[in-house]
């Protein structure tokens, strides 16, 4: 995930392989936003540049607001408290500290190399190694059912 973001040359995937990254990543998000949406892209395409996934969070506040911001991973002390943002509701007031924190935890939970904040978008360089090739997929995971919602 973030295409060009990084500046580095990343492997296209199959399609297999980004149903994969799919598959691990709403496993590791879904405790942090109650959506996820993966991007449209056509059956026939064989390979992929990235995985592209929108979600919604709300952002009130100064945290998101302000400089673009870059981190390493894992960038969070080993103290801080990570179920504070399985409950963020819709009345938190981030402050950029917790917006840092965040991404970092995100990026640790997909198991990503860096991330990158630009305004309101994070971006997370995932390398495809986090996925197991020898994962079964179900028919939840399958191409044409991830499409139809697009029909």
């Amino acid at each position: 995930m973030g295409g060009n973001v990084f500046h580095t040359t990343a492997t296209r995937l199959s399609t297999p392989e980004l149903l994969l990254l799919l598959k691990h990543t709403k496993t590791a998000l879904s405790p942090y936003f109650s959506g996820l949406e993966i991007t449209r892209f056509f059956e026939e395409k064989t390979t992929h540049g990235d995985l592209d996934v929108v979600v919604g969070l709300w952002t009130g506040g100064d945290g998101w607001k302000g400089a673009n911001e870059v981190g390493t991973c894992p960038s969070n002390p080993s103290g801080m408290k990570v179920e504070k943002y399985e409950t963020i509701d819709k009345d938190h007031e981030w402050s950029r500290k917790e917006v840092r924190e965040f991404c970092g935890l995100i990026a640790e939970k997909l198991g990503a190399r860096k991330w990158a904040k630009n305004g309101m978008e994070a971006s997370f360089a995932v390398p495809l190694s986090v996925i197991d090739p020898d994962t079964a997929l179900n028919g939840e995971d399958d191409v044409s059912q991830l499409n139809l919602e697009y029909s």
